[in-house]
């Protein structure tokens, strides 16, 4: 398995000419953008939320939330030829859960989230 782990604070932002979009404090990009790697890709996606910077472990102990799935993930920008820019719509969904409503409920604390993707195995054609 192949993982990759995000840690930092949740905090809304302005991004471009969109406000309120998601960040977290280790990355410069939108959550979401970060995200976009995963798109189409079955992944497991492990997330721990707490008052405070801590450790995974510590982390572990105070809460776990456990969500699979297959995610959907993107930013994008809606305008008209009329008026320009209309908004910024950010989609981050797990199995069917809307994660990026759970983050954002949730500004102001730590966030520790691993994300695994699963290793295809070769499979021979003898």
């Amino acid at each position: 398995m192949s993982k990759k782990t995000y840690q930092g604070m949740l905090a809304l932002h302005s991004w471009g000419e969109a406000d309120d979009i998601l960040f977290l404090s280790s990355i410069a990009d939108p959550l979401a953008k970060e995200l976009s790697w995963m798109c189409g890709e079955n992944v497991t996606v492990r997330y721990w939320i707490v008052d405070n910077k801590c450790t995974r472990d510590e982390a572990v102990e105070a809460a776990m939330l456990i969500v699979m799935g297959a995610i959907d993930v993107d930013i994008y920008s809606r305008y008209s030829e009329m008026t320009g820019y209309l908004w910024t719509n950010e989609d981050l969904n797990v199995g069917g859960h809307d994660l990026l409503e759970e983050l954002k409920s949730n500004v102001g604390k730590w966030l520790i989230m691993e994300v695994e993707l699963p290793e295809i195995e070769a499979v021979d054609a003898r």
